[in-house]
């Protein structure tokens, strides 16, 4: 199992790589696609932080943490582990976190935070279902539409 700054810097990786601006919004929104794809394919979470029901979407508190300084502005660096590693999914690999990254990562790349935020607030979803600042549970991701 990743952690969520795993993924986090896979996805900033791309960004970077492509010079795709990535704001904090949009890596969360992108964070949640991807945890969607893996945990429908796989039946497994892709980490163990639990996305929590904010008020424009899912958010990971970590991730949102480590990243807040950005405010509405892109993301400009990656974030370290507690020992001050940068650590990040190795694309060229064949797995399952990989493929669902790369998927979401093609797909979403070229949509704003906000726009990505308003998917996630389509009625019935895991973030509809979920109660203020309550966890989504992983049944209703794999649920969604």
């Amino acid at each position: 199992m990743l952690s969520a700054q795993t993924v986090a810097n896979t996805i900033l990786m791309l960004a970077f790589e492509e010079d795709v601006p990535v704001t904090p919004m949009k890596l969360q929104k992108l964070m949640y696609f991807a945890y969607k794809d893996f945990i429908r394919i796989t039946k497994q979470p892709m980490f163990s932080e639990r996305f929590q029901k904010w008020r424009y979407g899912p958010v990971l508190p970590s991730i949102y943490y480590a990243f807040n300084d950005f405010g509405e502005r892109p993301i400009k660096k990656f974030t370290r582990t507690a020992t001050g590693r940068v650590e990040a999914v190795n694309m060229k690999c064949n797995s399952s976190e990989a493929t669902s990254i790369d998927k979401v990562w093609r797909k979403y790349k070229g949509y704003s935070g906000l726009t990505l935020s308003k998917l996630t607030h389509k009625k019935n979803t895991a973030w509809d279902k979920a109660i203020e600042n309550g966890a989504l549970k992983d049944e209703d991701i794999i649920n969604e539409e």
